[in-house]
């Protein structure tokens, strides 16, 4: 008996070795274990004080590995796949005809699968392909993530959007893979490198059909990626941007505002350049571009259809416009620096004046009388400007000029988001720059006049206009602004504390710009002040500027600048509302609702009644 067994042991090895061998090794070969990829999530982006407004959610993404498919197949999957992930029986055609284009915008030789389907929300669809994995073979579903914007269009314009990797991503850094996702703007660019975690994988055993099955192995989890912690208040934020909102629409119902659609605000602490608010309206939510079903790639696909909002544009750091009135405290603060005026000289403020032929108007039919500076900014007085705007035009070089670029206009601050616009200071050698004929070429009085008063050819940015008053409130001190302010590991332990930037002290004589702060707040608590309506009875202290800059076309353009508490600032702040009339009535109420909200007391008026230039 026993030799009888062992007899048959032996041919039976003897067959398995000899004579099935040679299958037996094909089919070895033919199951593989192969690496799925899995996508790490990003960091969250979180406000000063920890509060989260960008985290991640799971999707589930269906996709084809064409490793694992021949070209016969592929046709019958994607006909059987069509027919599972399309909404609706109409659907179908249109499904397939997605998925066919996915596969073929495959790159040649790719080894990672193609994504068919980016957020499959519908269980049943997924529990079938699951339990239809034979009908299905290189066909797998894999958990991934998309960004989830907590609040909507809130910060909107800070925090960007993320896109899928490109080809031009994938040469760049060699390090991504097509399953990531990588900052395209806004916070989620510049700090890609810290929100972007480094991806893991599930190992999966793959036959020669191509059908998936658990392989026992273990994998690698992926690492996730830091957290950011942002310098903004998210309360302040949203403060900001309801009260920029309520502005445009109640000043549109005025013939002051009647062009109102838009605007931007900018607020910095400062004492250390940082950004607690800064918003954009129109704005837009971030969703949509997350979203992939069809009714969000349609608002995304249409969202700057209309040329006079564009919602994408980031106006606090793009939108270039006059200054308007606000510009008065740096010609203030450069004609005193430059011995043109002391603040107790005495100059006229007519209804108009006539320079070289031109009547330039004052902002009054009134006529003042001769006023010290403090009186021409509390009244914003053109024709007081204008003289002054004169005695710039005669001296040497272009001083006035020199001052707005030490304060920084004319150039980018540096902020970190990409995006940013510089504006334009205008000088003479500007215009023998830009202009063709030589009679345009030449620098007349006039150009000098309207730049005094924040007219003419200067284009500035709220961001740039906000830093110019934080410095002014510091003592003399431009930094430069910045939105980051940490990098914290998943659990919160800080690994990187983001630089402050650069800072450029511009040594201002403290008597002059002492003489420059009494004006300033006479706009707001003096009995002729153009933000007295606003401001007056607010508890803290400020100083600031309203403006109300013409335009080319449709009505003036609003705006208010100003830091509280006046004598030392931890917050300043400027407001824009494009033709929305005043600033004093359109702008000025936005920066009142977010020093309440800054300073938590109330007092003021923030519907704008009263206010003017």
């Amino acid at each position: 008996f026993g030799v009888v067994v062992i007899g048959i042991l032996v041919l039976r090895l003897w067959a398995l070795t000899v004579i099935g061998g040679a299958d037996y090794v094909a089919r070895a070969d033919s199951n593989v274990i192969r690496k799925m990829p899995i996508a790490a999530p990003r960091g969250s982006v979180l406000d000063r004080h920890g509060r989260k407004i960008v985290v991640n959610r799971e999707k589930q993404q269906v996709v084809i590995d064409l490793q694992d498919i021949d070209s016969k197949q592929l046709d019958d999957v994607v006909q059987r796949l069509g027919r599972v992930l399309a909404p609706n029986p109409f659907e179908v055609a249109q499904t397939r005809a997605k998925i066919r284009k996915a596969v073929k915008n495959a790159a040649p030789g790719q080894v990672e699968p193609v994504v068919v389907a980016d957020d499959v929300k519908e269980k049943a669809v997924l529990f079938y392909l699951a339990e239809h994995a034979s009908d299905f073979p290189g066909v797998d579903v894999r958990p991934s993530y998309a960004r989830d914007y907590l609040l909507g269009p809130v910060a909107s314009h800070i925090l960007g959007q993320v896109g899928k990797v490109s080809e031009d991503d994938l040469k760049k850094y060699p390090s991504l893979q097509l399953i990531d996702s990588i900052g395209v703007s806004g916070l989620e660019a510049t700090y890609d490198n810290y929100l972007r975690g480094t991806n893991g994988y599930d190992a999966v055993k793959v036959d020669a059909a191509g059908v998936r099955s658990d392989s026992g192995l273990r994998g690698l989890p992926p690492t996730p990626g830091n957290n950011l912690v942002t310098t903004i208040d998210l309360k302040l934020q949203m403060a900001g941007e309801k009260s920029l909102a309520e502005s445009i629409r109640r000043v549109g119902g005025t013939s002051e505002g009647r062009d109102a659609r838009s605007g931007a605000f900018v607020a910095i602490d400062p004492r250390n350049g940082e950004i607690l608010a800064m918003g954009s309206n129109p704005d837009y939510d971030p969703n949509v571009f997350v979203s992939g079903d069809p009714a969000s790639q349609r608002v995304a696909a249409n969202l700057n259809s209309d040329e006079r909002r564009i919602p994408l544009l980031n106006r606090a750091i793009q939108g270039e416009y006059p200054a308007g009135s606000t510009f008065k405290p740096i010609t203030a603060i450069a004609a005193m620096e430059e011995g043109i005026v002391k603040p107790s000289d005495l100059i006229g403020c007519p209804p108009s004046l006539e320079i070289m032929g031109t009547r330039f108007p004052n902002n009054t039919d009134l006529n003042l009388g001769a006023i010290p500076l403090s009186v021409a900014l509390e009244v914003s007085c053109n024709t007081y400007f204008y003289n002054l705007g004169m005695q710039f035009f005669s001296q040497h070089g272009s001083p006035l000029q020199a001052w707005a670029s030490k304060f920084g206009l004319g150039k980018p601050t540096g902020i970190d988001i990409p995006g940013e616009n510089k504006g334009l200071v205008p000088t003479p050698k500007w215009r023998q720059e830009t202009y063709d004929t030589e009679i345009d070429k030449i620098w007349k009085p006039g150009y000098s006049v309207n730049l005094a008063i924040g007219q003419g050819d200067l284009r500035v940015t709220p961001l740039q206009m906000a830093n110019a008053y934080a410095a002014i409130g510091n003592g003399g001190i431009v930094r430069t602004p910045h939105l980051a302010k940490s990098v914290e590991e998943p659990g919160g332990r800080e690994v990187y504390a983001i630089p402050k930037g650069n800072e450029t002290d511009l040594h201002l004589n403290e008597a002059d710009r002492q003489a420059l702060l009494e004006g300033m707040r006479l706009v707001n608590d003096g009995p002729n002040g153009t933000a007295t309506a606003v401001f007056g009875g607010f508890d803290v202290p400020v100083a600031g500027k309203t403006g109300t800059a013409e335009m080319t076309q449709g009505t003036d353009t609003g705006w208010y600048c100003g830091f509280a508490p006046a004598e030392k600032p931890t917050i300043a702040a400027c407001a824009v509302v494009e033709h929305g009339g005043h600033g004093g009535s359109a702008a000025a109420p936005v920066v009142l609702r977010m020093f309440q909200e800054w300073f938590g007391v109330d007092g003021g008026n923030a519907t704008g009644s009263g206010g003017s230039d």
